[in-house]
């Protein structure tokens, strides 16, 4: 799995959770009810990610793995209801920093308002985000553990 923003955190055991946007043809296999245990694709009639498997976690793509990780847990989110926590499960100082780097992978044409100090500069920044397509937040949201 490619951490390019992050893979310095997950050394540092400071991120444990990853969100990957949901691609088309993507979806939940062998769920028990209410528990995802693996992501599927339909174009290549694979497993992308099984819980207890481990990936190998890369800076970039086609760059030597620097460590694995072992797969936790799975869940299916809209990246725009994280909280504080989330983002600094994502190695982020908080969901702010989360979103900002999120944008700028998937809805580039998106331009994140200054956070502010208060409670109404949270409900503006929402704001914002939920006017934009839902399909561009939905995500696989992977917690994991550094094992090696």
């Amino acid at each position: 799995m490619q951490f390019a923003h992050t893979w310095k955190s997950v050394l540092d055991k400071n991120k444990t959770q990853t969100s990957r946007i949901v691609k088309p043809g993507e979806y939940a296999a062998g769920t028990e009810i209410g528990k995802i245990s693996a992501v599927a694709t339909h174009n290549k009639q694979a497993l992308k990610w099984k819980v207890g498997n481990t990936y190998a976690v890369q800076p970039g793509r086609g760059q030597k793995a620097v460590a694995r990780i072992r797969i936790l847990g799975i869940g299916k989110e809209d990246v725009r209801g994280f909280s504080r926590i989330d983002g600094k499960a994502e190695g982020f100082n908080d969901e702010f920093d989360f979103w900002e780097t999120w944008c700028s992978m998937h809805d580039k044409h998106k331009s994140i308002p200054t956070q502010e100090s208060n409670s109404w500069g949270t409900y503006l920044h929402l704001y914002a985000l939920l006017g934009r397509p839902a399909e561009l937040y939905q995500a696989w949201v992977i917690n994991f553990e550094l094992v090696s």
